[in-house]
């Protein structure tokens, strides 16, 4: 507890609540002996809440307006998922559940797009998941939805659709 006292931007820990609340007091017993206000290794939570609010909400908004590939997207905090439909009308997924080899290609063109970039995201079948770190800055949230909108050409292309 002492270097989380000293480093740490934000801490976990696991128990119940006797177990927290003892961890708590060790925590503040070491942030008190090397001066730092507890409270600067909290609001992690609240820091991705605002994040996903302010920042990411309205990216994926917009991203879903722009991009006929996009059936929906959602998401809490951080936490970012767009499902990749060929058309909205129908919802028809971008590739078949379980796809592989050249089936699953207009999923696997986007990822490689993304990662091009920078931006790793996961895949699962039609959909998209993008989970930055909870600490990550709205800077580098604008930068990864940037390469999210270009990625996205590529399965607009596979859309038969609106």
């Amino acid at each position: 507890m002492r270097l989380t006292a000293i480093r740490a931007d934000v801490w976990h820990g696991f128990g119940g609540p006797e177990q927290m609340a003892e961890k708590h007091r060790v925590l503040d017993h070491w942030c008190a002996s090397v001066g730092r206000d507890p409270g600067a290794t909290q609001g992690i939570i609240e820091h991705a809440r605002t994040i996903g609010d302010d920042v990411i909400a309205p990216g994926r908004a917009s991203l879903a307006a722009k991009h006929p590939s996009v059936g929906d997207v959602r998401g809490l905090g951080v936490f970012c998922a767009i499902e990749l439909v060929r058309d909205r009308d129908t919802r028809e997924p971008l590739v078949p559940f379980n796809a592989t080899g050249r089936a699953a290609a207009p999923i696997n063109e986007v990822v490689a797009a993304c990662t091009q970039h920078g931006l790793w995201p996961f895949s699962h079948f039609n959909r998209i998941h993008v989970v930055p770190p909870c600490t990550v800055t709205a800077d580098e949230i604008r930068e990864g939805l940037a390469v999210l909108d270009e990625a996205l050409t590529l399965a607009d292309r596979h859309c038969t659709g609106r």
